[in-house]
C-alpha cells in the first residue's frame, strides 16, 4: 500500500518537475493578474463615472484637471485607465493647491 508513496519518493524526475512548478506557480499567477488587469483598464467607464468627468470638466478650481477632462470627453470612449489618470491628476492637483488665509473673507 505505501509503495506508491516510495516510488514517487525515489524518481528524480518527478522532484524536480515539482520544484519547478513550485517556483514558477507564483510567476504564473502574478503574469494572470498583470494580464487581467490590463484588459480590464482597457474597458470603457460606466455612466457614474462618467458623469464624474463631466463634473471636473465643468469645474474652475483645478485646470489643469479641468483640460483633460475636456480632452477626455472629445474621445469617443473613455477607459478605466484614462479615468484613473484623470482622478490622479485631480487629486494632485487638488492636495498640492495651498489656500492662503489672507484670500478668505470673513463674514460678520
Amino acid at each position: 500500500m505505501f509503495d506508491f508513496v516510495r516510488l514517487v519518493v525515489k524518481n528524480e524526475s518527478l522532484k524536480v518537475a515539482s520544484v519547478y512548478f513550485y517556483r514558477f506557480m507564483p510567476v504564473f499567477l502574478m503574469l494572470v493578474v498583470f494580464v487581467f488587469g490590463y484588459f480590464l483598464l482597457k474597458n470603457p467607464v460606466n455612466e457614474r463615472q462618467y458623469t464624474q468627468v463631466q463634473h471636473i470638466a465643468i469645474q474652475m478650481k483645478y485646470p489643469h484637471a479641468e483640460a483633460m477632462a475636456k480632452l477626455l470627453l472629445q474621445q469617443q470612449q473613455v477607459t478605466t485607465r484614462d479615468y484613473f489618470r484623470l482622478l490622479h491628476a485631480y487629486h494632485t492637483e487638488q492636495k498640492n493647491v495651498k489656500s492662503y488665509p489672507a484670500v478668505y473673507v470673513k463674514t460678520p
